[in-house]
């Protein structure tokens, strides 16, 4: 039986939401915003907190002084984040959020057969004004905080996965070989990635890029993604 978007887009909705993503900012709060709900944040903000009390033993000298010292000063602020989500909604079926380690991370869905090739790449072009933007509400490592002020410090990352959904397998297969390269996009200094894959739906298969960055299962899970879009 031939899938209809009226069926995937829900499943597909239900699978992002299920792997810990919302569809509002006024879903999330500041402490939800910073709150680890995996193990890779769990581990590495443990780090965090292990690392300065191993530096103390070793030199004496607590690392939080040290310049760079390892503590996350993040900031969210729902009005600011949910224009962001509304302007990605413009070219989107639906955009969701989280954040991992106080950065964020957003995953749109895109419905790729009605844009023309240059479409799909002016969509992650967009899509990236969208995810440089939220640089602003990522976490800074360091430096000292005054309200909703930071001063000094290095700024984290910003990450967004854009999910091009096919129901014709043939558009999906041209796609992978011809465009989706021009999707992706990455900004090295300033830590941000928008990276694209291919949903087919047919195939029941999520395709991730290829090359870097990584985008570990924590983050989206495409074995997890595909079996929610698959028939019940």
């Amino acid at each position: 039986m031939q899938e209809t978007e009226e069926v995937v887009y829900p499943r597909l909705v239900q699978g992002l939401v299920d792997q810990g993503y919302h569809g509002r900012a006024q879903d999330l709060s500041a402490p939800e915003a910073r709150e680890d709900k995996d193990t890779l944040g769990r581990s590495v903000r443990l780090m965090t907190k292990v690392l300065p009390a191993v530096a103390k033993l070793i030199s004496g000298v607590p690392l939080t002084s040290l310049p760079g010292g390892y503590v996350l000063h993040p900031y969210f602020e729902q009005e600011g984040v949910q224009k962001i989500l509304d302007d990605v909604k413009a070219f989107s079926v639906w955009i969701g959020l989280k954040f991992t380690l106080d950065q964020p991370v957003l995953v749109a869905i895109v419905d790729a057969e009605n844009h023309s090739a240059d479409e799909q790449v002016d969509i992650a072009a967009a899509f990236d004004r969208a995810i440089l933007q939220m640089l602003d509400y990522s976490a800074t490592m360091g430096g000292l905080t005054l309200g909703k002020f930071k001063i000094g410090g290095v700024k984290m990352s910003s990450t967004g996965i854009l999910l091009y959904t096919f129901f014709d397998p043939s558009a999906a297969v041209h796609f992978g070989s011809s465009t989706q390269s021009r999707c992706k996009i990455m900004h090295f200094w300033k830590k941000t990635n928008v990276v694209p894959w291919v949903i087919d739906v047919v195939a029941n298969e999520v395709k991730g890029h290829s090359g870097l960055p990584l985008i570990l299962p924590q983050l989206l899970n495409k074995e997890k993604l595909a079996r929610s879009i698959a028939a019940s």
